[in-house]
This record gives structure tokens, sequence and C-alpha cells, in this order.
């Protein structure tokens, strides 16, 4: 019935760590200001290093009196974690994000990831 000519690319982790992050720090931005919202981040990834001490391949600049508008960088070191580990890193941090955020915009964050 369906054709399997057709497969969406698998993306790799550093695509996958800066899509997530990027909406993260767009939703805090939007309730507060890119310099909390970039702060945040940087913080709960400094935290949650000791856990998963890839994370320190990924640095968040604030880009506020900058024409560079590529807060998340993330080295392409990360490719070689195994997804499953990103995951969960990732995983601690949406659910430690959308508890500061409070019920209503952890609300509207998850929608932002259904988008």
């Amino acid at each position: 019935m369906f054709s399997n000519d057709f497969t969406t690319p698998p993306k790799n982790n550093s695509e996958v760590v800066k899509q997530v992050l990027n909406t993260l720090i767009y939703t805090i931005k939007r309730k507060s200001n890119e310099g909390k919202a970039v702060s945040m981040i940087n913080s709960l990834l400094q935290d949650l290093e000791e856990d998963h001490e890839f994370l320190h391949y990924i640095k968040i600049k604030d880009t506020r009196l900058k024409e560079d508008n590529n807060i998340v960088d993330v080295q392409s070191d990360i490719d070689e974690v195994v997804p499953t580990e990103v995951g969960k890193a990732l995983n601690n941090v949406i659910y430690i994000t959308s508890r500061y955020l409070g019920k209503r915009d952890g609300y509207f964050l998850i929608k932002e990831f259904q988008q």
C-alpha cells in the first residue's frame, strides 16, 4: 500500500540537541527574556553535566549584543554518544524546564515540540 522509497533521513545527536535547546530557549525567552533563557539553560546544562559528561560539548551563547543569531553551538563530538544517553539528558532538561515554567507555560512548551 505504501512505498518504502521515501524515508526521512535520521537526525544525528547534534541536530536533535540543537533543535530541542533552541525550542526551550525560545519558549523561556517568551516568558522572560533572552538573557534569562540563556542563563537558565547554561546553568541547567552545567548541573546535569555531572551525570551526563557529554553535555560539555554544548555551548549556549548570549547573542543579544551580537549579530549572530546562532545561540546553541553543539560540537560534532556529541554524535559519537549513544543516542539513548543523549535522549535521557534531553528528557531531564525538558522536564526541569517545564517544571520551572509552571503548568500553563509548560503546556505551551509541549505544544512547541509538537509543531
